[in-house]
């Protein structure tokens, strides 16, 4: 790949350089036949690193991370005067997608003209730059070489640069060890090594240290990452975001602090630091990231990192601290206990009404919320596994704090223990449209003395709809969450569970577009094989509630009590059973797929979790007939029109007519799928069959 600068250096009646223009035959750049004349010559196209032409500097080795500007530089050389077009832009040699680029008509005159395109975040990869002078409404002849140009070449990675957005698609429920480097223990925050294990942060004031909540850590091991999370929001009283300090404190002679900060679905915040990363001091000094000011509220995940992942252990100590700049309000703070035993709760929701702040609590369970204004709050506490409390009336006086410490029951255990049979649909039928999908792919077990051993594991897909607060920029009608729990007693607790979107669908689905951002936690409880409760604690939009678990399908060949059966195996069906139950997906198609349960010897229950085209979350439902090896889904509906939580109504949903979808087994773990919707964006199209999931007791006949 060559460098990006295209230096041409014309003149009237030269050549373009050898390799630049779309033919061999090089030939003068120069509208062609244009009448009256206009005679373009293109002096320089380049990477820029700032919009000022004087002092902008020629960038020959783009590196991913940095914001560059393209400028494009021509002459006009016939005095007369004429209209002609420009354009310039970029395009992704893999996607074949236009990253930037500009296009434009001009009416100069003679002389030199500069023009600037919009800036573009430089992403690894390899791209072509495509430039064009030619008449207004022309394109680019293949048989007309003179008026139209193009060159590769490579953004390479950023030394030293973005490590923690791997982190993104490790296993949060599979926690390594915490153990270090000998002589050094980890820091109590650990294991924090992924944003799903990201410790809550409490956000204090900036200009008055007692109200800042630094957190103490350290590299305990080579390449270890620290990961803490905060809520961004907006000062309704200033009508604006609050601006943050993010600092790393009190660093031992080792600490060389790197931050990087991402959303929840791993996307790089780039208005943070330089494109999303900060590294301004050395070796045992402070770190502080110049102030930043968000846009929109939402959870941000900050990864901490030595500069050089190989220094870790001894001296390795710093305090990572986020603050806001010029809090003029009053702040309610404490710590909530666990009622019987008195330790601290971690990852208990505080929400005030009116609705004004957003924060966890820490691993200690402290909490703080800052800026607030005066008046009387109620306060509600949410937690997993514990009975949900509301403190009235708190009065907050600006530049005071008002101290509120509290307890939460743990939520009161049955004597029913979660078994196989627990697989199958439920719902809350006050909230009649959306739902849950369970499977226990195991039960937990028991040691040799008959203590508890390894929990079990489940699986569970919420099918539900859009939070009042989208992210900036989303459109949904619809929305879908799913998550890996373990399996204890009468309890399944899922964390860190993900909303997918940005998929695409049909033939233009591609894995590669698809976000898998942190949702939050819920948890099941169960009193019976039919029915319980379950409780969530989701991002802004969404926040905390309870609900109640009603069953409304089992799978057929299980009961409750029932074993944990035997394992699926690749056996060819003529016909098909309760083996078919479980979870699918076409593997070129990772991201979406299908929930299949078998109702009977002659019905099913099929949903499909997918996206619309322009990637929000979309998810249909629909009852088939079996017959043989086939099931046969004549009309599938599509439910929109309400929103998610105390907002939620049933009579807004909209049922839309889907389609039909039709599912062919040629084994219990492969088969192919059609479909023919009724709503054009979906079409028509056939995918393959793999299974994802088995379930307990339901083998292969």
């Amino acid at each position: 790949m060559k460098t990006f600068i295209i230096s041409l250096c014309l003149a009237l009646g030269l050549g373009l350089w050898t390799g630049l223009a779309r033919s061999s035959e090089p030939d003068d750049l120069f509208v062609a036949g244009a009448k009256g004349g206009v005679d373009l010559i293109a002096v320089q196209v380049f990477l820029g690193d700032s919009t000022n032409f004087a002092a902008t500097n020629e960038i020959t080795n783009p590196v991913e991370g940095n914001i560059y500007f393209l400028w494009l530089v021509w002459d006009v050389v016939t005095p007369t005067d004429a209209m002609y077009q420009i354009k310039a832009l970029i395009r992704d040699l893999n996607t074949g997608s236009t990253v930037t680029g500009c296009t434009d008509v001009l009416n100069t005159g003679a002389g030199r003209f500069q023009y600037l395109c919009p800036q573009w975040l430089a992403v690894e990869g390899n791209y072509r730059f495509e430039g064009e002078l030619d008449e207004p409404g022309q394109v680019s002849e293949t048989s007309e070489n003179n008026n139209s140009f193009e060159m590769e070449f490579t953004v390479a990675p950023r030394a030293g640069g973005i490590q923690c957005l791997s982190d993104f698609a490790k296993a949060d429920y599979a926690r390594a060890s915490a153990g270090g480097i000998k002589g050094v223990a980890p820091d109590a925050f650990e294991p924090d090594g992924t944003p799903g294990l990201a410790s809550p942060i409490s956000v204090g004031e900036f200009e008055n240290l007692t109200f800042r909540y630094p957190q103490r850590h350290n590299f305990h091991q080579t390449n270890d990452h620290d990961w803490v999370r905060f809520h961004s929001e907006f000062d309704t009283r200033r009508g604006d975001f609050l601006t943050y300090v993010i600092q790393a404190l009190n660093p031992g002679s080792q600490a060389d602090v790197s931050f990087e900060l991402y959303d929840a679905a791993g996307n790089l915040e780039t208005s943070f630091g330089n494109q999303g990363l900060w590294d301004g001091a050395g070796p045992g000094q402070e770190e502080t990231v110049p102030l930043w000011k968000p846009d929109e509220e939402k959870v941000y995940y900050l990864c901490a990192r030595q500069s050089d992942g190989s220094v870790a252990g001894g001296g390795t100590q710093y305090d990572v601290d986020v603050s806001i700049i010029e809090p003029d309000g009053g702040r309610i703070a404490g710590v909530v206990t666990d009622a019987q035993n008195g330790s601290g709760i971690e990852l208990a929701l505080f929400q005030t009404d009116p609705p004004t702040s957003f924060r966890w609590s820490t691993a200690d369970g402290e909490y703080a919320m800052v800026n607030l204004g005066p008046g009387f709050y109620d306060l509600q506490v949410d937690a997993m596994g514990y009975e949900t409390r509301l403190i009235t009336n708190i009065e907050v006086v600006l530049g005071e704090e008002t101290r509120v410490n509290l307890t939460l029951p743990p939520r009161s255990q049955s004597a029913f223990n979660v078994a196989a049979a627990q697989s199958g649909s439920y719902f809350d039928s006050s909230h009649n449209g959306e739902g849950w999908l369970l499977e226990i792919l195991s039960l937990p077990t028991l040691k040799d003395d008959g203590s508890k051993g390894a929990p079990g594991l489940a699986l569970a897909y919420w099918f539900t709809y859009p939070g009042l607060q989208l992210a900036k920029g989303q459109v949904a009608d619809q929305a879908w969450l799913v998550g890996v729990g373990e399996v204890e007693d009468d309890v399944i607790t899922f964390r860190n569970v993900i909303a997918p979107r940005g998929g695409g669908f049909g033939p233009g689905f591609d894995p590669a577009n698809v976000t898998r951002g942190i949702w939050g936690d819920f948890e099941f409880r169960f009193n019976g094989c039919n029915s319980g409760t379950m409780s969530y604690i989701g991002p802004p939009g969404f926040g905390a509630g309870n609900l109640n678990l009603e069953r409304i399908t089992g799978l057929a060949g299980q009961s409750c009590g029932a074993g944990k059966g035997m394992s699926v195996q690749a056996i060819k069906v003529s016909s098909i059973g309760p083996e078919i139950s479980g979870s699918w997906f076409d593997p070129s198609h990772d991201g979406e797929g299908w929930l299949i349960e078998i109702l009977s010897d002659d019905l099913a229950l099929v949903y499909w979790f997918s996206y619309d085209a322009d990637g929000n979350p979309a998810w249909w439902v629909g009852v088939g007939t079996i017959n043989g090896k086939t099931i046969t889904i004549e009309e599938a509906e599509l439910p929109a029109g309400t929103v998610f939580g105390s907002n939620f109504d049933a009579d807004d949903i909209n049922h839309l007519p889907w389609g039909q979808m039709v599912f062919t087994f040629d084994s219990c773990t492969s088969g192919t799928m059609s479909y023919q919707s009724a709503i054009g964006e979906f079409g028509s199209g056939t995918l393959d069959l793999r299974r994802i999931t088995s379930i307990p007791g339901l083998g292969c006949n």
